[in-house]
């Protein structure tokens, strides 16, 4: 998993190294993404939605942070595998009225200003849903699957 992950990274590194409209973002936010995640490689900058976005691999794991252009962080979006999500929302999860459907991506969310939360993906035939989960495996929030790439502050 790790070495698809390395390589999916390094597909993507390259591919955005090869675009003629890289963003660079502004000091400030280059110094607190360095001080957050010093091992981050394959960092991708690009403003979106009047937010600052990195796509980077930190140990092996790939990660979105999210910033004000004035280098404050707002979140982190990390990748996680169906076998990592907690055992109190996989339960929640299997008593649900989402219990028979397909998790196709999951992501571990942390902000500034809220308690983390584990987004689900899921999948039944045509429909989509995104779940938002506490750790505590409390289902907060269930939104429409949209096509944006990002849970974007």
């Amino acid at each position: 998993m790790k070495m698809k992950i390395f390589f999916l990274s390094l597909v993507s590194a390259l591919s955005f190294s090869c675009s003629d409209d890289m963003y660079t973002p502004d000091a400030a936010v280059k110094a607190t993404f360095k001080s957050m995640f010093p091992k981050a490689i394959f960092v991708d900058w690009e403003m979106e939605a009047g937010y600052v976005n990195a796509e980077f691999t930190h140990d092996g794991t790939r990660k979105d942070a999210w910033f004000e252009t004035n280098g404050t962080w707002l979140m982190t979006e990390t990748d996680i595998r169906s076998s990592d999500i907690p055992a109190a929302i996989k339960n929640a999860l299997n008593q649900s009225e989402y219990a028979d459907w397909r998790i196709d991506d999951a992501d571990y969310l942390e902000f500034a200003d809220a308690d983390p939360m584990y987004v689900l993906d899921m999948e039944k035939g045509e429909n989509e849903v995104d779940l938002y989960f506490a750790a505590d495996g409390t289902l907060k929030e269930t939104k429409k699957d949209s096509d944006l790439k990002h849970h974007i502050p």
